[in-house]
């Protein structure tokens, strides 16, 4: 669910300034073939100006969920898969809804610790409890650039 309201409010944003541009745009050419003063044109400079805003949010967050989606595709097809079992829970500083997100802890055998995306707390409650184990893909190139897949 999560995800799916990445990509959708990434895509909203994006058609929303598209509209707002789009508007605009028609304003002008509707508005210019029946007034020919010069005083009514910057006005529709506000359309496209706040269009833009909200299209260059959504494109920034498309390309940060497509960059998200090529990395763990790619840790999925060359990265070391290990176990980790978890340790806990660690609260973000993070809010959606009043309600804290939380990132899983998880150690490795060799004492590494790597925790996971932020989640709601309720969600991991259900599915994870500590002991439990969750693989994380590791990167055979850089040990820092990891995930821990969940299934939530």
């Amino acid at each position: 669910m999560e995800k799916f309201f990445k990509w959708f409010i990434a895509v909203f944003l994006i058609l929303h300034g598209m509209v707002f541009i789009i508007a605009g745009l028609i304003l002008k050419i509707l508005i210019s073939s029946e007034v020919s003063g010069n005083d009514s044109s910057s006005i529709f400079l506000l359309f496209p100006i706040i269009g833009l805003v909200p299209l260059l949010v959504g494109i920034v967050i498309l390309i940060i969920n497509i960059r998200e989606v090529k990395r763990v595709r790619d840790l999925k097809i060359s990265g070391v898969e290990i176990k980790a079992e978890i340790t806990g829970f660690k609260r973000t500083n993070y809010y959606i809804n009043r309600r804290s997100l939380y990132r899983v802890e998880a150690k490795d055998n060799n004492g590494n610790i790597y925790f996971s995306n932020a989640r709601m707390q309720h969600k991991l409650k259900k599915k994870y409890e500590i002991g439990d184990e969750v693989t994380v893909l590791i990167s055979p190139d850089d040990s820092r650039n990891y995930t821990v897949l969940l299934e939530i």
